[in-house]
């Protein structure tokens, strides 16, 4: 075959005026091959077949060996799957004797897998109207807070147009931090769009039916209701795993911007922080498709098409019955937690938002605890307080007295030290149930004063507490006589002692 060198020097000797011929035979060339050079197009020098060549064809019983092959192949990892020599070798074994060529077996696994090959990887370009939809997505990056190393769950909102985001993290994907992350972004946005698009997870979707369609949770559905929105879900599946692209993106983004290196922080309200302030500094960022915009300055124009949000919040909480059982407490997922030991053995409302739980009765909020996600137990003294009328020493060695303040901690141990077991059970118990009918800070006041004078007799306690609650008492105002000017002049006299005088020197 020519080289491109050889090319050149046929065409610059047959512009110099010479003949085919003389070309030929000066460079040791055939007059065919001198003419090719002189038609040539400027591609790469290649052989050119006249007829294709004839190739030994595979049987149909080797033809179905090979795909099935190659179709289970498609389900294995891509680094193990068959290759041509190893399909060849297959059907040695299993046609001794009459199994083709390695070369046909190639050109046979080569076809077929043409024949296999699915489309490019190749994306739509989409168009989103200014308001028209946003998409949600759930991302994980490992934080440490507190010197623990946790997961935490973000939840990222994106508006298709403008492509401003709004990020918030919790401790868990359930449904109350679900909700709360789309109100917390309605508000960042000012408004909501017409739709949200989201992937078929357990807490917007109940059941996929046949058709696609699908049958949304009770709270979820109340939730879109209220807002009056519309909810579109992916395919399910890989499928469906790029139908979100706008927040998709936005989550590699987030990941790799706030959580590279691992963050460290002492509360998610701080990691939530941080989030705002990156979703803020992005809106400053130039908008993908209007270049010569920010995201900010687009989102301004998609402003006023978002739909205004109802007057109040949505309770994002979960809602369940549960019984107190007869030590006065609830048990909720991992949890546990007291309330006042009158409300024993009923059923009340648990109502769980993402920071507190709350419990009801009869449209009476008797409790309230901070949400635990870690499980525990979570005790509040006062409420086991009625109980020490019955069994005063139960203070002693009850798991909620453990919660005590530190003043009466410290006189517990001090009261132990110098009384009876017994004794110092009813003492504590004494001083305790003043807080029944007066101020724990008052009660605790007059415990570290008592403990200052070196006394712990229950007694002294309540009479530090009296003289405290007597100081603190607010002066009378002066009564307004100008309307009664006779009461003005009017004096009480000034009381005898003498007969206490008398009394006195008699008792002397």
């Amino acid at each position: 075959m020519l080289e491109l060198i050889d090319y050149d020097n046929i065409r610059r000797l047959a512009q110099d005026g010479w003949s085919i011929r003389r070309i030929a035979k000066y460079l040791k060339h055939s007059r065919e091959s001198v003419r090719k050079a002189l038609e040539w197009d400027g591609s790469k020098p290649r052989y050119r077949l006249s007829k294709p060549r004839q190739r030994t064809k595979a049987t149909p019983e080797i033809v179905e060996a090979v795909q099935l092959v190659l179709k289970t192949d498609l389900e294995a990892p891509r680094k193990q799957r068959h290759t041509a020599l190893q399909i060849h070798d297959k059907l040695a074994a299993k046609f001794p004797g009459h199994e083709p060529g390695e070369s046909t077996v190639r050109k046979l696994v080569k076809e077929l897998k043409a024949g296999m090959r699915r489309l490019p990887d190749v994306t739509l370009p989409l168009y989103f109207a200014p308001g028209e939809e946003s998409q949600v997505d759930w991302g994980e990056s490992t934080i440490v807070l507190k010197g623990v190393e946790q997961v935490a769950n973000i939840l990222i909102i994106t508006l298709c147009f403008s492509r401003r985001t709004f990020a918030m993290a919790f401790p868990s994907q359930k449904q109350e931090a679900f909700l709360e992350a789309h109100v917390r972004a309605f508000e960042h946005f000012g408004g909501r769009t017409g739709r949200l698009a989201y992937d078929n997870l357990t807490t917007a979707v109940k059941n996929i039916l046949q058709g696609g369609a699908r049958e949304e949770n009770d709270t979820f559905k109340s939730f879109r209701g209220y807002y009056g929105f519309e909810s579109r879900f992916c395919t399910p599946g890989k499928e469906g795993a790029h139908e979100k692209g706008r927040v998709e993106r936005r989550v590699a983004l987030i990941r790799s911007d706030l959580f590279v290196p691992v963050p460290h922080v002492d509360s998610w309200d701080e990691l939530n922080a941080r989030l705002l302030a990156k979703c803020k500094s992005r809106d400053e960022l130039r908008h993908p498709e209007f270049r010569d915009q920010t995201i900010l300055e687009v989102f301004q124009r998609e402003r006023e098409a978002l739909h205004p949000l109802p007057a109040r919040r949505f309770a994002c909480c979960r809602c369940e019955l549960v019984r107190v059982d007869g030590q006065a407490q609830v048990h909720f997922e991992k949890a546990v937690y007291s309330l006042p030991v009158e409300y024993g053995r009923r059923q009340v409302d648990l109502l769980a938002y993402l920071d507190r739980v709350e419990i009801w009765y009869d449209l009476k909020l008797i409790g309230t605890w901070p949400r635990s996600y870690n499980g525990g137990e979570h005790y509040d003294y006062k409420h086991y307080l009625p109980l020490l009328k019955k069994a005063p020493c139960g203070c002693l060695n009850g798991k909620p007295y453990l919660t005590m303040p530190a003043a009466l901690q410290k006189y517990r141990v001090t009261l132990l030290s110098q009384m009876e077991r017994r004794a110092a059970g009813k003492a504590l118990a004494k001083v305790l149930l003043l807080i029944l009918d007066h101020s724990e800070t008052s009660v605790l006041e007059a415990v570290e004063l008592s403990l200052l004078y070196g006394t712990v007799d229950p007694d002294a306690v309540k009479n530090f507490m009296l003289q405290l609650l007597s100081q603190s008492r607010p002066m009378p105002l002066p009564v307004d006589l100008s309307e009664r000017p006779a009461l003005q002049s009017f004096k009480v006299p000034p009381a005898s002692l003498d007969p206490y005088d008398q009394l006195i020197g008699a008792c002397s």
